[in-house]
């Protein structure tokens, strides 16, 4: 089935705001990840991600820029969550030609990813569930909306 066209998210504040998904990016999401070399791990977590639906609709609508978090240490300066976007776009473009074909090389994901997940750089086989929870905190130290941390002092 289609992406829905909008869903409501929660918003900072705990407001109500509507996703709205571009027309360009309603397909069936019936696209292949072309296997780079042992990447097989990361296409399986990738497409278990793009078919987490609240996920995808934050990332299509493109609501995510507006959390990115530049200034964060731990996180890769909204360069991971930015390719995420681009890649899921692809993916789910309604318009195959406009994402080259019916399969999509996830090359530039996988370079931007690489830089902050060096374990992931390479082409050697890894567990999915590894990649998953790297590209998960990835993800949530790059839109991460604490902008200034608090010192805490332990005892």
């Amino acid at each position: 089935a289609a992406a829905a066209a909008a869903a409501v998210s929660a918003g900072v504040g705990g407001g109500i705001e509507a996703i709205v998904i571009p027309p360009d990016y309603r397909g069936d999401g019936l696209t292949g990840l072309a296997n780079l070399g042992n990447t097989c791990f990361m296409n399986s977590a990738l497409q278990c991600m793009s078919n987490t639906s609240p996920l995808r609709d934050y990332f299509l609508s493109s609501l995510y820029r507006k959390d990115v978090n530049v200034t964060n240490v731990l996180g890769a300066k909204g360069e991971v969550a930015k390719a995420y976007a681009e890649l899921l776009k692809r993916m789910w473009a309604t318009n195959k030609h406009a994402s080259s074909a019916a399969a999509v090389a996830p090359r530039p994901f996988k370079a931007t990813f690489g830089k902050f997940a060096p374990q992931f750089l390479g082409f050697e086989q890894q567990d999915a569930h590894e990649l998953l929870a790297c590209l998960l905190d990835g993800l949530h130290e790059d839109l991460n909306r604490v902008v200034e941390r608090p010192y805490v002092e332990f005892p």
